[in-house]
């Protein structure tokens, strides 16, 4: 009877030890906010030399939340009052976000981005890697008609835990 009871209280430990353990992505889950920068390349057929645009930078606000599985988060981006929503996939201190495509207006054209974007969480911080990818046309007064464009961009900064 009494190695029965040991048997016994070792299974409920072991039950509530695997009721607390922490799920793949509450480690993730918050606000970040930082800047990610790289340089841009903007290609055209009027230009025979790609144009590169130096240091190019922007400020990121990120909130991530939990995903529909235990190792998914969703990252949700504000861009001039328009929300994107993509799914990530953790794996331990490192996330894979999936690619995703949005149609967005500058100056008036509509371009077409395509983003790729990982990140590795070191204590508060996001360390984020990334490319992006703009095609679309633009349009110049002394031209009477629209350019087609590609920007793309290879992006890394670091988004800080609010």
């Amino acid at each position: 009877m009494k190695k029965l009871f040991i048997i016994a209280m070792c299974l409920v430990s072991l039950g509530l030890a695997s009721c607390n353990k922490e799920k793949e992505n509450e480690k993730f889950i918050g606000n970040y906010a930082g800047t990610i920068s790289g340089d841009a390349v903007m290609t055209t057929p009027l230009m025979e030399e790609p144009f590169v645009l130096e240091d190019q930078g922007f400020d990121v606000s990120l909130q991530l939340t939990a995903g529909d599985q235990d190792d998914e988060v969703v990252a949700s981006v504000d861009l001039d009052g328009e929300i994107f929503s993509v799914k990530g996939l953790c794996n331990g201190t490192h996330v894979d976000f999936d690619p995703f495509s949005q149609n967005v207006a500058v100056e008036g054209q509509d371009m077409n981005f395509l983003v790729n974007l990982k990140g590795d969480l070191n204590g508060n911080n996001l360390d984020v890697v990334g490319n992006v990818k703009a095609e679309g046309t633009i349009t110049l007064e002394e031209l009477p008609f629209p350019i087609p464009v590609v920007v793309t961009a290879d992006m890394t900064g670091t988004l800080i835990k609010q």
